[in-house]
């Protein structure tokens, strides 16, 4: 019988989300942005156990990050209330910018193919 996605890619169990934190999000922790420290990765490492449970790979969060990020940007440009939709946009693309690196620190890939999207 064949194995699911996950089980596939060889994550079985993933961690506990504190220890997520630990392996994903301590080693880069010093280096972290205003936003990043504010909200992105208290968000983010839910939505990093969620795409590893599913079998996503960091490049999936990477294509929606930079999906976010323009589809934000374009929201921003009419007036009125689209520039609140743009900016909660905006702030999903960074933690998906958050949730890209983590996935790539626990599956200990070490790849600059997405590196300049960031």
């Amino acid at each position: 019988m064949a194995e699911s996605g996950c089980q596939a890619r060889g994550v079985r169990n993933i961690a506990s989300v504190d220890e997520l934190r630990r392996i994903c999000q301590e080693p880069v922790r010093s280096r972290n942005d205003m936003s990043g420290a504010l909200y992105g990765q208290r968000l983010s490492i839910h939505v990093t156990r969620l795409f590893l449970t599913l079998g996503f790979s960091p490049a999936v969060a990477s294509s929606l990050m930079l999906t976010c990020g323009i589809g934000g940007l374009l929201l921003v440009l009419p007036p009125r209330w689209w520039g609140v939709a743009g900016l909660a946009v905006v702030s999903l693309a960074d933690v998906l910018d958050c949730v890209d690196g983590e996935m790539a620190r626990f599956l200990s890939i070490d790849s600059l193919r997405w590196a300049a999207l960031d």
